[in-house]
């Protein structure tokens, strides 16, 4: 294997590991990071959707069907989180692009800035606001879930979990969301400046590329 054929297999190489970064470190912040905060929590009395229900339907002394009410909310979180993949596409898909503006072949290196993040950011955080309101809505669509409830009250019940979804559930969840997104943007800058500096020292000292 001549020079250009190991300088080759080390820019084949460098771009490889940073296109594996990438897809980690975005799998991580959906799986892991913004999953946490839409699953069912661990015990009931985290549970602020349930606990927020609960508290509207005891004001109107409606009674619960807990059984049902778990099941439908077990459906919010599913039909949020199964959205994740399509996110993770639009993001490793705009990173990518990207890193394939830089020509390796001319002794350029990968790297990431904070504002590469920002259109990517915004479209991700409108679907997942989207994503939330739109799964809110269905929540509640089935008046069995309370016990002995007319239209009127069944109504008033409703646009009150509503109010609180597109309110103080969508900013609290959002604000959340924003730090979570945040570190993972900061750790892939820093992961990748790591990589790509490893990377130069080597392609720029390494005494195999001159033979």
């Amino acid at each position: 294997m001549n020079s250009d054929e190991i300088k080759q297999q080390h820019i084949n190489n460098y771009k490889q590991g940073v296109l594996e970064i990438i897809n980690n470190n975005t799998n991580i912040l959906f799986d892991e990071d913004i999953k946490s905060l839409i699953k069912k929590p661990p015990l009931d009395s985290m549970d602020i959707i349930k606990n927020k229900i609960i508290s509207i339907t005891k004001g109107k002394k409606i009674v619960v069907n807990n059984t049902k009410m778990d099941s439908v909310l077990d459906e919010f979180r599913n039909s949020i989180i199964v959205s994740f993949s399509e996110l993770k596409k639009i993001r490793i898909e705009k990173l990518y692009n990207i890193i394939n503006k830089v020509n390796l072949d001319n002794d350029e290196y990968y790297k990431f800035i904070k504002k590469d993040f920002k259109d990517i950011n915004n479209v991700i955080k409108k679907k997942i606001k989207e994503l939330i309101q739109e799964s809110g809505k269905q929540l509640l669509k089935d008046k069995d879930l309370f016990d002995k409830v007319d239209d009127n009250l069944y109504k008033e019940i409703s646009d009150e979990f509503l109010k609180y979804i597109k309110s103080s559930y969508i900013k609290n969840i959002m604000e959340n969301i924003d730090i979570k997104i945040l570190v993972k943007d900061m750790t892939l800058i820093n992961t990748v400046k790591e990589v790509s500096e490893r990377y130069m020292f080597t392609l720029k000292n390494s005494r195999v590329f001159d033979l």
